[in-house]
């Protein structure tokens, strides 16, 4: 579940394409929004504006829920999620098909100033929970349905797994002199 500590009304941020990587621990919360605005910018076409629909501090009871893994985050590391909107198409796409998004997050390192994870969803569907919207709908499902049917026993230990570690969240402490864990998304 998410508590929401800080959180910009939904706003429409012009993001020139000029994103470089720098500390945002003093950043405002308008200034980390128009980071990721610029990011965006920087990896997708985007069409029309590009608007800023959630913006806040990731706690360590978020982090399983968004993908990250707690042992792979230092404690000391600050992160800010930044859910953009607008009209986009990637631009690294690679396999010959255009495939349109209307919403990207991004969780921010606000120490190098860069995203360690970002998520895509071409309706919305995949941030319903996150932005409290329930009128969002369903994102396409990209395989065969057959591929999706759960299986009871999978889900049970599955939950089970999520439990154990959301009740365990420990993120190691790094030294200055060492590297910082990272997963590769």
């Amino acid at each position: 579940m998410f508590v929401t500590l800080g959180y910009l009304g939904s706003h429409y941020a012009s993001a020139q394409c000029n994103f470089q990587a720098r500390s945002l621990t003093e950043a405002t919360p308008q200034e980390i929004a128009t980071a990721a605005t610029q990011y965006t910018c920087t990896q997708f076409n985007a069409a029309g504006e590009t608007r800023v629909r959630l913006s806040r501090r990731v706690n360590d009871s978020d982090l399983l829920e968004l993908g990250l893994h707690p042992e792979n985050i230092c404690r000391d590391q600050p992160l800010y999620l930044v859910i953009v909107q607008g009209n986009f198409t990637s631009k690294l796409e690679r396999r010959g098909k255009e495939i349109k998004y209307k919403y990207v997050s991004y969780v921010f390192d606000l120490t190098t100033g860069n995203p360690i994870s970002w998520a895509t969803s071409q309706n919305g569907g995949a941030f319903r929970k996150i932005l409290d919207d329930a009128t969002l709908p369903d994102d396409p499902v990209m395989v065969p349905p057959e591929l999706l049917t759960p299986d009871a026993r999978i889900e049970q230990s599955l939950a089970k797994t999520r439990e154990a570690e959301s009740n365990h969240i420990q993120r190691p402490v790094c030294g200055s002199n060492l590297p910082a864990p990272t997963r590769a998304p």
